[in-house]
């Protein structure tokens, strides 16, 4: 970033004192310059530039007309409604509003080396259903719990399968009656849907006997 102007870099200037302040007198003071530049520059901020002065960019755009020093009045209008938020010393100030004895880091910084491990995490296991997801970053996930519910079906679809029992060896299994057995089981009892089976994969359909030379 590199403005050229001279209100540009008076605001690069201020915002770049934020991570230097650590008490509240500090943002306060820090608060003032950000007013005083506001007023100071507020006519300069308001300039526009019509489409007659610079076409090129009109057509370009569609516009009629623009801003002269569109990024920095964006720049100083993010600040401004920051500061009427209250949300830009958060970290000088408890949740009851007395200030914090010593005041917390102004950037998170230190902790990136945290977030780092936990964006990998997620990433080696963004496979992950939407149950383990979550909990993968702090550690495995929570336990079933032992109680049924007595209001819900154990298997309201019926798709769990029945543990497996390993067969007992002293048990004989009752083997099929001859009767039942069928004869010949590799052979096709109807030979004729085998043939058309065979004329729909493009294959000769074999001769009869009788057409035998």
């Amino acid at each position: 970033m590199h403005p050229r102007t001279e209100p540009a870099r008076a605001l690069l200037a201020l915002s770049r004192r934020l991570t230097s302040i650590t008490s509240v007198d500090q943002a306060s003071a820090w608060l003032t310059m950000l007013h005083d530049f506001g007023h100071t520059f507020r006519e300069w901020m308001s300039q526009r530039t019509f489409a007659a002065q610079d076409p090129a960019w009109a057509s370009k755009t569609g516009k009629t007309w623009w801003y002269t020093h569109e990024r920095t009045r964006r720049a100083h209008r993010r600040l401004a409604r920051l500061a009427r938020q209250g949300v830009l010393f958060t970290y000088l100030t408890n949740p009851d509003g007395t200030p914090t004895d010593p005041p917390a880091c102004a950037t998170t910084n230190h902790v990136e080396s945290i977030n780092a491990v936990v964006r990998e995490l997620l990433h080696a296991h963004r496979g992950a259903s939407a149950y383990h997801q979550p909990s993968s970053p702090n550690g495995p996930p929570p336990a079933h719990p032992t109680t049924p519910d007595p209001h819900r079906s154990p298997d309201p679809m019926g798709t769990r399968r029945a543990p497996h029992t390993p067969p007992d060896p002293h048990t004989k299994t009752p083997q099929p009656h001859r009767s039942e057995t069928p004869r010949n089981p590799g052979r096709n009892p109807h030979p004729r849907r085998r043939t058309l089976a065979t004329q729909r994969l493009g294959r000769t359909r074999p001769l009869d006997p009788r057409h035998a030379v």
